[in-house]
């Protein structure tokens, strides 16, 4: 954690805050506060993020819809599927709008709604979303790809808790 509070640091003080570098730099932060289980600091960090990529290039940016989908993961591990689901949803219609229904970003924002779907309690609906879009991944990436061997882990984990 030491190495990721001096980079954004220094790149905060090189750049400002409103730089892209610094902005990614603080996304990174907040990853890594998330894989520390830290998801209050992580959630506040990844807010920051979003908000300076969104006044940086708006929201319709490609950077700004990947700061969305890592701060709805923090949300995820924190347990507030209201507000992480809520944001996927912003994600994906921002995916949508500038990368396409069928991109692989935005099947994965697809994919990772459904695996806070199913957290949230709603196991089979969870389920069914995670599936759709691992199915669009396979017929654009091939069944071999990490993203959609990805979705079947989780699927998995998903399906333990039916039986």
């Amino acid at each position: 954690i030491k190495h990721s509070e001096d980079a954004l640091d220094g790149f905060t003080k090189l750049f400002g805050t409103s730089n892209p570098m610094t902005l990614q730099a603080t996304s990174t932060h907040g990853q890594i506060l998330q894989d520390l289980g830290r998801y209050e600091e992580a959630a506040g960090v990844l807010e920051k993020s979003v908000a300076g990529f969104t006044e940086l290039v708006t929201e319709k940016h490609p950077r700004t819809i990947s700061a969305m989908g890592k701060l709805a993961s923090v949300l995820t591990s924190a347990k507030q599927y209201d507000r992480a689901i809520a944001l996927y949803k912003k994600q994906i219609g921002l995916a949508q709008e500038v990368l396409g229904e069928d991109h692989p970003k935005t099947m994965m924002a697809h994919a990772n709604m459904g695996s806070t779907v199913y957290k949230s309690g709603k196991v089979a609906e969870g389920i069914d979303m995670m599936s759709t879009a691992r199915a669009k991944l396979i017929d654009k990436l091939g069944p071999d790809h990490y993203f959609a061997k990805g979705i079947v882990e989780e699927i998995e984990k998903a399906k333990k808790l039916l039986d």
